[in-house]
């Protein structure tokens, strides 16, 4: 079945939240507690079989996706693949935060320290380093190139195609 890249990682979400409930299930089901020596039918070790497709259609998907994701994207500045793209946006996403952080705090704090040699309180400022003032077009501009990468990764798994065969079981 052919399906979008954007379908697949939504697929490969939902494999591993069904991998995870199997799991729960076969916990559930390890031991039993009975005042007669009736055992129930279900078996945790009988589902290893219906885990171990699902695993090996999880790890499919993954080398669908990793072989996708050479696509190249190209930016206003720059011809990225996919991955590249993605990892550009996470480590600036990031660095974002860092300096929204930054714009954020105050040039100037007055604080009150206890100073332990005199006995008493005493009025001490913090001091910025640097003018958060002059970050915040550095913040906006950042801003807007990881906005338009993440559209140009969002349009482009949109437009890629892969063949995922076992996709319609699950879709």
């Amino acid at each position: 079945m052919q399906i979008s890249v954007a379908e697949a990682i939504n697929l490969k979400s939902l494999l591993t939240k069904k991998h995870d409930e199997l799991l729960c299930e076969q916990r559930n089901i390890e031991s039993y507690y009975t005042e007669t020596e009736d055992k129930p039918e279900e078996n945790p070790l009988k589902m290893e079989s219906i885990i171990d497709e699902l695993e090996n259609e999880m790890i499919t998907l993954d080398q669908i996706l990793a072989a996708s994701n050479v696509v190249t994207i190209v930016t206003s500045s720059e011809a990225l693949t996919v991955q590249s793209a993605i990892q550009t946006a996470r480590l600036q996403r990031a660095r974002l935060e860092r300096l929204k952080r930054y714009a954020s705090q105050r040039k100037k704090v007055q604080r009150s320290q206890y100073d332990m040699s005199m006995g008493r309180s005493i009025q001490v400022n913090q001091v910025l380093v640097y003018d958060p003032e002059e970050l915040k077009p550095v913040v906006q501009a950042l801003e807007r190139f990881v906005t338009r990468l993440s559209l140009a990764i969002d349009a482009c798994n949109v437009n890629t195609i892969v063949e995922v065969s076992f996709a319609d079981k699950y879709l």
